[in-house]
């Protein structure tokens, strides 16, 4: 009796446990299927077909759970491009309205009342580039409540990490894991949302090229596109340096010496690959290592033994830490075009060919580094 009763349980179970799981999106089985078969072919060259397109035949019908018809793949291709537009947005948004956030903190805390520069920022507001003048009687009447939000703005910079107030430490924002955990789970992503994860997973053989060579110009794009919203949403006034560039130094000096200058990017190029490719495989191991262990706060391990260390680390000539995103990068240098305020400030030095060859190094660093970290991954720590 108890062995006829404990087998329809054990069937119970797995069929509730089936039950719960997420049934593969169309998109999700053709990924898979494309990066199974370009594994196969590289493992069976001898039996190679065409090589000519990398979506084998029957990817398209497995992508549709079996045989009743076939999704084109310029279908495929779009759905995957949407979906990760969709995750990219919402990282890139909540990224920079969290650099918004942390720079009010600062600004709040450096206020003092009593300081001439401080009563001058109480008695005017610019807002979409237009300065509106308060009166004085205004900041005295709340100067009790500027005093108390000031204190309790310090409050929360002695209790919280520096590294989140530091404007030299932005890859502890961009790659916070349960950030990149919460997109992750919410949009259905095989990666997290970040540049050399996908191209790490490209590395392993889970992304076929083609796959890649959607991904990442989305989320170039993709970013931009969130750091110009947000830039004419929230008002000039109400930005705290939350959309000023990453400060990298790669002027290389004086900006006329080349070789210098060659010789620095060299050394920026390596030091964003290693670092970046640490910090993939901290980022995908880690927490595996963690659950099959049965610790419990992986996000927050992750983040204090991966994330904290590495953002620390100088990638460049003024003690500034990897962003682990490259598109932000890009986004937030490109915020000089709209605000006159940036622009006048980096007009001189972005004349200089040896500063774009500089800033480049944070841009294609990341990239190298994802697929060092793939090849890592594949060798000692494989999935299959």
């Amino acid at each position: 009796m108890e062995t006829s009763t404990s087998t329809p349980r054990s069937r119970n179970s797995n069929t509730a446990a089936s039950a719960t799981e997420r049934p593969m999106s169309p998109v999700d089985r053709w990924v898979s299927a494309a990066a199974s078969a370009s594994r196969q072919t590289s493992r069976a060259s001898s039996f190679q077909e065409d090589s000519s397109s990398d979506v084998p035949p029957s990817a398209a019908v497995v992508a549709t759970g079996g045989g009743s018809g076939k999704i084109s793949s310029r279908r495929l291709y779009a759905e995957l491009a949407w979906r990760e537009a969709k995750a990219k947005f919402v990282w890139a948004v909540l990224v920079l309205v969290a650099r918004i956030c942390l720079g009010a903190v600062r600004q709040v805390a450096s206020l003092d009342i009593s300081d001439d520069e401080s009563f001058a920022l109480l008695t005017s507001l610019d807002i979409m580039g237009y300065t509106v003048e308060l009166p004085t009687v205004i900041p005295k009447l709340l100067s009790p409540v500027v005093a108390i939000l000031s204190s309790l703005a310090s409050i929360v910079i002695t209790i919280l990490p520096n590294v989140l107030f530091n404007p030299a430490r932005p890859g502890f924002i961009t790659a916070f894991p349960p950030l990149l955990q919460f997109v992750k789970t919410d949009f259905h992503l095989p990666g997290l949302p970040l540049a050399p994860t996908r191209v790490s997973q490209y590395a392993m053989g889970k992304l076929t090229l083609r796959q890649l060579m959607v991904i990442l110009p989305v989320y170039f794009v993709t970013t931009l596109c969130a750091t110009a919203v947000v830039r004419f949403v929230v008002p000039t006034g109400a930005l705290y340096g939350g959309l000023d560039p990453i400060p990298y130094d790669d002027a290389g000096g004086d900006g006329n010496d080349i070789m210098a200058s060659v010789s620095g990017w060299a050394v920026n190029f390596t030091k964003e690959a290693l670092v970046n490719a640490f910090a993939v495989v901290g980022l995908r191991v880690l927490p595996e290592l963690l659950k099959l262990n049965r610790i419990g706060y992986v996000e927050f391990w992750t983040a204090l033994v991966v994330v904290w260390p590495l953002c620390s680390v100088s990638v460049d000539s003024s003690d500034v830490g990897s962003t682990f995103a490259p598109d932000i990068v890009y986004a937030l240098r490109c915020v000089r075009l709209w605000d006159p305020r940036i622009a006048a400030a980096e007009e001189e030095l972005m004349q200089s060919a040896t500063s774009r060859l500089g800033k480049s190094a944070h841009r294609l660093g990341p990239v190298v580094g994802g697929l060092m970290a793939g090849r890592v991954m594949a060798t000692y720590f494989p999935e299959d």
